[in-house]
């Protein structure tokens, strides 16, 4: 399906040229770029995104995502860091726990080999 995903990211590409001002759009063409792993391109637009509005959690997720997968593990853990920081602000409390819990483990999994989540809810074994 690869015309499928080359409309998908036109249309994302298109977006962002209809609003180049929107971080949301930004966002959203990074994520379709992480999808197809073009990671250089994916990091341009999440920066871009974080540039219109540093507090868009989803952004700091996506480029701390980008980042790890594209070896700068340093610099993902600094963004995952930044989601950790912003996410108790979010209106949706389900999802903000959600991206910091995921936002822990990859550090873990960064710092240790290890996503270490198991002692965050008294898990016994592990």
């Amino acid at each position: 399906m690869p015309d499928a995903v080359s409309n998908v990211l036109d249309n994302y590409r298109a977006a962002v040229g209809a609003n180049p001002t929107s971080a949301e759009a930004q966002s959203n063409l990074g994520w379709g770029l992480y999808g197809q792993r073009l990671f250089d391109e994916s990091v341009r637009a999440f920066e871009a995104a974080l540039a219109l509005d540093n507090l868009y959690v989803d952004a700091h997720y996506g480029l701390a995502l980008t980042l790890k997968e594209s070896g700068a593990p340093a610099k993902a853990v600094s963004e995952f860091q930044a989601v950790l920081k912003l996410a108790p602000q979010m209106d949706n409390t389900v999802r903000a726990g959600m991206l910091a819990r995921l936002a822990r483990g990859h550090i873990n999994q960064i710092e240790s080999g290890n996503w270490r989540l198991d002692a965050e809810h008294g898990a016994v074994g592990g």
